[in-house]
């Protein structure tokens, strides 16, 4: 992993041991700071579109079988739950939009992660 940060970095110039401590800062926290804002952005997303169910029909019989099950699973987790937040929202399909975000984040993730890099470099660089 380190290697590949080296090539990255040398290959488009950015030379990280000259940078001051408070643009390190900024980079880091940049980059959490959009990994938040993906994360609530997606899992809302997914908690309003439903996602899966929309491709379900597409899937092999497994996949549907393991959703299923998944979805009996949370069930059975949020009967518990205080009326207070079950009257604002629907436990069992935050949870699975939850497990849907998880999945969705994962599979773009060779895409996000350089991206929130990337802006996390150039956003630190008005720190300079």
């Amino acid at each position: 992993m380190a290697g590949a940060v080296e090539r990255i970095f040398s290959r488009y110039n950015i030379k990280v041991w000259e940078w001051s401590p408070t643009r390190c800062f900024v980079a880091v926290a940049s980059h959490e700071a959009l990994g938040l804002a993906l994360l609530s952005g997606v899992w809302i997303a997914c908690y309003r579109y439903h996602p899966f169910e929309r491709v379900l029909p597409m899937l092999p019989l497994s996949f549907a079988n393991a959703y299923l099950r998944g979805l009996s699973w949370s069930a059975r987790r949020t009967r518990k739950l205080p009326t207070a937040l079950v009257i604002r929202v629907n436990p069992e399909r935050l949870l699975v939009s939850g497990a849907e975000s998880y999945v969705i984040r994962k599979c773009i993730a060779p895409i996000t992660i350089p991206l929130k890099i990337y802006l996390a470099v150039c956003i630190s660089a008005f720190f300079e």
